[in-house]
């Protein structure tokens, strides 16, 4: 597998996960789906669960590694999913991007 590849399944996995386990998603299925898996969410904003599948669905380190094997089993079976790890890795590139180039706050 080339470099390029690595990267592109990478970003898109990173943009994957963060909608996962951070973002309401579209519809707000994402925040639904994680409040159905028994996950909440603490005075900081952060979110947490006692649950096998809560802790899944809001860990970023813990989804990575399903979300990593899921990208990469469909990059390898279905080939016609690669424009969707494109676009995923493009908004991922552009998600890190933005945040490298914020400025703190204070």
């Amino acid at each position: 597998m080339s470099f390029s590849a690595i990267l592109l399944l990478a970003l898109a996995t990173y943009r994957l996960t963060h909608l996962i386990t951070s973002e309401d998603g579209p519809a707000k299925l994402c925040r639904r789906l994680r409040l159905f898996a028994g996950a909440y969410q603490s005075v900081d904003g952060r979110w947490d669960s006692e649950h096998v599948f809560g802790k899944l669905l809001s860990c970023f380190m813990c989804a990575s590694v399903w979300v990593a094997a899921l990208v990469y089993a469909a990059h390898v079976y279905l080939p016609a999913l690669d424009v969707l790890w494109i676009i995923l890795a493009l908004s991922g590139a552009a998600c890190l991007l933005k945040r490298s180039t914020e400025r703190g706050e204070g």
